[in-house]
């Protein structure tokens, strides 16, 4: 039940929120689309936890056989568009949270994401610690 919110139909708030905030680590979150076995994997950066995403990705593409793809989104505006687009045929997406990807991590945000709706393949959304300043 920790991924369902305590108050209205926020999907990336409630107690999650608050783990996530907190934690000193990586936080994942998983949206199960009939994951069967991960082979085809989809790293999408773009957002202020791209470090994190990149950092979960490579751990799951280090597997044998899982091949990793990147799909660079910072200077695109219609990131999302692009990344519904580019993730047919892949098993899994890992994303970092954030409004980049629009899944802001919010307890009142009432909208539905597009990725956690109309997203054909799972998803992985990471958060973790701010990206180091480079």
């Amino acid at each position: 039940g920790i991924h369902r919110p305590l108050v209205g139909e926020a999907r990336l708030g409630g107690p999650l929120l608050t783990i996530a905030s907190r934690a000193e680590t990586d936080v994942c979150m998983f949206r199960d689309n009939g994951l069967r076995q991960v082979r085809r994997v989809l790293l999408a950066l773009g957002s202020n936890h791209d470090h994190a995403a990149r950092r979960v990705a490579e751990r799951i593409a280090s597997s044998p056989g899982v091949e990793l793809a990147v799909l660079d989104g910072r200077r695109d505006a219609g990131r999302v568009e692009a990344l519904l687009a580019a993730a047919r045929g892949y098993d899994l997406v890992v994303v970092g949270v954030g409004a980049e990807w629009d899944l802001p991590m919010h307890v009142f945000d009432l909208r539905a994401p597009r990725l956690l709706t109309e997203l054909g393949a799972s998803l992985l959304i990471v958060h973790g610690p701010p990206d180091p300043v480079s």
